[in-house]
């Protein structure tokens, strides 16, 4: 099944709205300037009709108390919101410089701090326009105090209490690298449970260089793909689209995105696609709406940015800035969980079919000598002094053995890359206690890919 056209758009909307820090807040602010002009609506049509044991427990200041207590909230939650924002900041450059910038969307799509960040200014807005309603008596009007509005004023300055101490205790559990890696593995496993299985491509489809080819005319990263959309214009046109730079390809201006093949291969070598001619300016249009290029990775369609995430961090633990090779092991451990479920879902291409079965949108996507050049390779540059962090590698590569054994292809990849694993480390195997460890890390890729 295609599944809907706009669809995939729509789940890229939601994931940017996700990964953004402002939209929950924002929200919370509107929600709150609703509240302070109904309330004290309410309060105006309820005056003197209270219940008795309502009227023990709401505010009972006259007219300066209120806008006292209206003030005192107020500026209290602007002192707080302050410092949430501070403190979010700092935590933002504690996780761009120590482990990755790509964790940045992390951070920021953080639930918790986008909710406290929105109690604190909703709570900020409803106290200012509650406090335009508070009316002294004179010759004209009578005294109005908004008696159940100011009581929810309170009631929000005891929440924004507890907030603010569940925010801290949050914040100090979030920026310790074990839970980061924790979530960064639980969103790549998310992702990757929704990428499609890989596929072979069939033969007719391969080393076609004919259709309409569509470049990008940005530079940027492919965030999202719809599919849908894809689907439907290749069944419009009676083609196939091959889609070239799938989410996580660089683009830049002329960069190919995808070509929209012909199914009939009558026309040969050099035939343009049934939507070539007169219709190319608007083919090209669809096909860069449906394959989008934007300023930053994002991890929605993209099943190896959570790979990318991980070894980054094993990176920037062994530079020489850092120099910490625990982190760099506890990452390649997770690598360990996520690139077998990688090789099961999001590495190698796909194909996406129509309601009638045929194959309308080829996905071409890194293989598993790609996954690996990202998860092990360029780890063991940089940790290849260390023998805990190439025995850790070395480990994640019989993992990988066993997940791609009935793929012959896939395990000389694997081989290939412990061989020059083994060749970066060369130097750790002068000491013999280090070399007997490498040798037996060793051994287990080959006994794993021999199935033993």
């Amino acid at each position: 099944m295609a599944g809907l056209p706009g669809r995939r758009s729509l789940s890229t909307l939601a994931e940017t709205a996700r990964a953004s820090l402002w939209p929950l807040p924002v929200a919370f602010v509107l929600l709150a300037v609703v509240a302070g002009v109904l309330l004290p609506l309410l309060d105006e049509a309820v005056d003197g009709d209270l219940p008795l044991f309502v009227e023990t427990v709401v505010f009972g200041g006259g007219s300066s108390a209120a806008r006292d207590v209206l003030k005192t909230v107020a500026s209290a939650f602007m002192t707080v919101s302050s410092l949430t924002f501070s403190l979010t900041v700092v935590t933002l450059q504690l996780a761009s410089s120590q482990y990755s910038p790509r964790l940045l969307r992390t951070f920021a799509s953080d639930r918790a701090v986008q909710v406290t960040l929105g109690v604190f200014l909703g709570s900020f807005a409803y106290c200012l326009v509650v406090l335009r309603t508070v009316r002294d008596s004179d010759d004209s009007t009578a005294e109005f105090v908004p008696r159940l509005s100011v009581t929810l004023a309170v009631l929000l300055a005891l929440v924004g209490v507890v907030t603010l101490v569940v925010f801290l205790a949050h914040l100090s559990r979030k920026i310790r690298i074990e839970p980061i890696l924790v979530d960064v593995h639980a969103e790549a496993s998310g992702v990757l449970s929704r990428s499609r299985p890989a596929e072979v491509v069939p033969a007719s489809l391969q080393g076609r260089e004919d259709g309409l080819a569509v470049t990008s005319e940005r530079t940027g990263f492919v965030t999202s793909v719809d599919e849908g959309a894809l689907v439907e214009l290749a069944r419009e046109h009676d083609a196939v689209v091959d889609v070239r730079a799938t989410p996580g390809a660089v683009a830049v201006p002329g960069t190919l995105l995808a070509r929209l093949l012909p199914r009939d291969l009558a026309a040969g070598p050099g035939g343009r696609s049934p939507g070539a001619g007169s219709h190319d300016a608007e083919v090209e249009g669809a096909v860069r709406r449906a394959v989008s290029v934007g300023e930053e990775r994002a991890a929605d369609q993209d099943p190896t940015f959570g790979l990318r995430q991980l070894a980054d961090v094993a990176m920037r633990a062994v530079s020489s800035s850092l120099n910490d090779p625990t982190t760099a092991v506890h990452a390649v451990t997770h690598l360990r969980a996520a690139v077998p479920e990688a090789l099961a879902h999001g590495v190698g291409d796909a194909l996406v079919r129509d309601d009638d079965g045929d194959v309308r949108v080829v996905l071409r996507r890194d293989g598993v000598p790609e996954v690996l050049d990202v998860v092990v390779g360029q780890p063991a540059i940089y940790g290849s002094g260390d023998p805990m962090v190439v025995s850790a590698l070395l480990h994640l590569l019989a993992d990988v053995a066993v997940a791609v054994r009935p793929d012959a292809d896939h395990l000389t990849a694997v081989l290939a890359t412990r061989d020059r694993v083994l060749a970066v480390s060369a130097p750790l195997r002068d000491d013999p206690r280090w070399a007997s460890l490498l040798a037996a890390a060793s051994a287990r890729v080959d006994a794993a890919a021999r199935g033993a």
